[in-house]
Parts: C-alpha cells; structure tokens; sequence
C-alpha cells in the first residue's frame, strides 16, 4: 500500500542545527534555499542532475524490464548504468562535491 508522505518526513540534527526534508521536489528545493541561502545555485545545480539523469534514464530501464528475460536485463543494466553512465556509482555526497564545498549540504 502506497501512502503519501507528510509534509516533513525527515530531520537532520547537527548541533544546533535542524534540516528538514519535505516531501516534493519544489518544497525541497525551497527548505534547502531557506537553510543554504548561499548555495541557492549549487542546490539547483543537483536538481537539475537527479531530474535530467531520472528524466532520461527512467524509460530505458523500463523498456529494458519488459522487454528482456531477467539475465539479459541484468546484464544489460549493470553494462550501461554502471559502466557506462558512472554517475550511478556516485553518492550524493560525491556528486555534491562537484558542485559545492559546503560540507554541511
């Protein structure tokens, strides 16, 4: 069963710090601007990257899983998303760290 999330489903405590994550893209982006003010472009940046890498990736994985037997799919999947597209090797922190030096984000 698929149930929405609230609106803050997570917190991060550092310090004296807290950093809320909502749900949705468009709140997220707007928590993080309101925390990171100075990384407003930095934040956009990551955004754009997940949405253009979601955005054109999903569909191949899709008709990748509904046209192959499950070995080929696998295959076919570890060959292209993480050999040849090596940003799925990457975590979030590493991608961050292309774009900001800010630790905290």
């Amino acid at each position: 069963i698929l149930r929405r999330l609230d609106d803050v489903y997570d917190l991060a405590i550092s310090g004296n710090e807290e950093y809320r994550f909502c749900a949705g893209w468009t709140n997220l982006k707007k928590e993080l601007k309101a925390s990171f003010p100075e990384e407003a472009a930095a934040i956009d940046k990551y955004f754009s990257i997940v949405h253009k890498t979601a955005e054109f990736l999903f569909p191949i994985f899709l008709a990748l899983k509904m046209l192959l037997p499950e070995t080929a799919f696998k295959f076919c999947t570890e060959w292209l998303f993480d050999r040849q597209l090596g940003i799925f090797k990457q975590t979030t922190n590493q991608v961050l760290e292309t774009i900001t030096n800010n630790r905290k984000l």
